[in-house]
């Protein structure tokens, strides 16, 4: 009888060891679908408000702003019209005031 009782507590113990195991990867998972989400928004948003980003954005909207301005086919310059308002007239508060004004007179154009 005694060794019964030594029999099953083993495979009891390994059992809740095992359970112990799986409840620690589901706490895992599901601490990590809640926190990751809102640890990569945090980056993304330290990421935007680099010098580096915020630079090139503003390089990258000079040089479309330029191709707008010397385009001479009218639908092509509709076309770029609008990629230039869909890429950044959501960030339009981070460029410079030269841009701010080229991003306000095309919002008034679509109009």
């Amino acid at each position: 009888m005694k060794v019964w009782k030594v029999i099953l507590g083993g495979i009891g113990l390994f059992l809740l060891v095992i359970a112990i195991g799986w409840g620690g990867q589901a706490y895992d998972l599901l601490y990590y679908s809640f926190w990751a989400p809102r640890y990569e928004s945090v980056k993304r948003d330290v990421f935007k408000q680099t010098y580096s980003y915020t630079q090139g954005n503003a390089q990258e909207a000079r040089n479309y702003m330029m191709r707008i301005i010397v385009e001479k086919d009218p639908n092509a310059k509709i076309c770029l019209k609008d990629a230039y308002l869909h890429q950044f007239a959501n960030d339009k508060k981070m460029f410079p005031q030269e841009i701010q004004d080229f991003i306000s007179q095309l919002q008034r154009e679509q109009q």
